[in-house]
């Protein structure tokens, strides 16, 4: 069984908001794209005029207008 508590949460809100926690860093950060180390693996979110507005170990709120997610393995 898998457990929840281990793995990254994301949570959309419409196109201009997203919450992500469980992250490990920050590995890109424009204001085009933001990229988060998720430990596993990466997540980059694609749009205009992104920014973190908040940041803690815990995870972070992306804001902006967000045209895409993508997630990428290490490789």
């Amino acid at each position: 069984m898998v457990s929840y508590a281990l793995i990254p949460h994301i949570q959309v809100i419409g196109n201009s908001e997203c919450v992500v926690d469980g992250l490990k860093s920050v590995v890109e950060y424009t204001n085009q794209r933001v990229k988060f180390n998720m430990g596993s693996y990466y997540i980059t979110f694609v749009g205009a005029d992104l920014c973190i507005n908040s940041f803690s170990r815990q995870g972070a709120i992306v804001q902006g207008n967000i045209m895409s997610v993508e997630f990428d393995n290490y490789g």
